[in-house]
């Protein structure tokens, strides 16, 4: 019985150092692994990694070539020529993944604008002046009436000419603007490109695909795509167009034109116009506005004012001031023109049965219009205000409401 049992112990030996071995080779073997990655990840975040991985990926946003020789460091690789005049900033990642962070300094993308109020004897011969500013420094009149001018000239040339206007003139206010349009620049050329992007993946997807019927929800989805594009390609040549050629618009006014007392004292109502917020909350007598459906009118307690908006968010309030100092519709139009036109780029005066109101346009990228319209009652002023959140709703509602303005009644 002894040989056999010494045979049984001896294959219990084997097994159990077997296994031992087995377990230390294991573990000796992942060790050496680990130790190579966390070198290899050490390595990669090391500054002289980064800087090699550097020097072998390109950007762009600031024109490095370091491929390029000695004194062409701001020139624009080859390959990325076709990629200039897209904002964004990109940050460089190197060959294992890692972030490299570079200070990049953006070219800030401003809309230039001016505006001022010059008194003088002659509208016509002021026009004509300034006409002629705007074509020496090789701009063009952009509208004119009988006693406003609005001229584009380059940008590089807005702080000469704007000077050479004021120069020597009998100046009532002015105003400058610059209005920083670099975050929305960008933000619409990534929207772009992601929408190029996502069209690229669409005709890809059309051209394998083999049934008719599925093509058809791809060549909408196409469409759709193409629609925002255009949109978004409208906007940037608007854009552009906007900061190559700044604005500067010309009121003339009469010598008769000034004023006995502080227009900001009693213009008080009119500066503090605001198409975001109420101006007048108080209305005199009842008002009757015969507006479309889809307006809904606010009556809640503690309302005093006319107040009535649609889903869209296109709002209609009207309420009422002193006439002080009495004076016509005509007249408490070209106040809110003087003081409150210099805000907004553009105007469009009008009129509808009594009331005579005017249409501001904002500056810069945004798209909203406001309307601006008084009617005078006895001793009152009613005061007309329009919200359009953007130009769609104004189309939309434009002729609407300038028919329910033609049959506005005061009782």
């Amino acid at each position: 019985m002894l040989p056999y049992r010494k045979k049984i112990f001896s294959i219990k030996i084997f097994k159990k150092y077997f296994y031992t071995i087995f377990l230390a080779v294991f573990l000796i073997f992942s060790f050496s692994c680990s130790r190579k990655g966390a070198e290899d990840r050490i390595r990669d975040f090391s500054p002289q990694y980064e800087a090699e991985a550097a020097e072998r990926v390109y950007y762009r946003g600031t024109g490095f070539n370091p491929d390029g020789p000695p004194g062409t460091e701001g020139e624009t690789p080859p390959a990325f020529k076709d990629l200039e005049g897209m904002a964004g900033n990109y940050a460089m990642v190197s060959a294992s993944g890692v972030p490299v962070q570079l200070a990049q300094q953006q070219v800030r993308k401003k809309i230039l604008s001016g505006g001022c109020t010059i008194r003088t004897t002659s509208f016509a011969a002021g026009i004509l002046e300034v006409s002629g500013i705007a074509e020496k420094y090789n701009g063009w009149v952009d509208s004119s009436s009988d006693n406003r001018i609005t001229i584009r000239v380059p940008a590089e040339n807005f702080r000469k000419a704007f000077d050479e206007i004021l120069h020597a003139k009998d100046v009532v206010d002015k105003y400058e603007e610059a209005d920083d349009v670099t975050d929305y620049y960008a933000d619409l050329s990534a929207r772009l490109e992601v929408l190029r992007n996502t069209r690229q993946r669409l005709e890809n997807l059309l051209a394998s695909e083999t049934d008719t019927e599925k093509k058809v929800p791809i060549l909408r989805e196409i469409k759709r795509v193409d629609d925002q594009i255009e949109k978004i390609r409208a906007d940037l040549e608007y854009l552009n167009r906007a900061i190559a050629y700044s604005t500067i618009t010309v009121n003339f006014v009469s010598y008769s034109y000034a004023l006995p007392y502080d227009i900001g004292m009693v213009f008080g109502w009119v500066d503090s116009l605001d198409p975001f917020s109420v101006t007048l909350p108080n209305i005199f007598r009842k008002v009757t506005v015969p507006l479309s459906e889809d307006f809904a009118v606010l009556k809640k307690r503690g309302l005093r004012y006319f107040h009535a908006e649609t889903a869209e968010g296109t709002i209609l309030r009207i309420g009422t001031a002193k006439n002080n100092p009495e004076g016509d519709s005509s007249f408490w139009r070209r106040a809110i023109i003087h003081t409150v036109g210099p805000r907004f780029s553009e105007y469009i005066e009008a009129e509808a049965g009594d009331v005579k109101y005017v249409i501001f346009k904002p500056k810069g990228g945004m798209d909203y219009r406001y309307l601006v319209g008084t009617v005078i009652k006895r001793k009152l002023i009613y005061v007309v205000e329009v919200y359009f959140p953007d130009s769609n709703n104004y189309e939309k509602w434009m002729d609407s409401i300038n028919e329910s303005l033609e049959e506005l009644k005061i009782r």
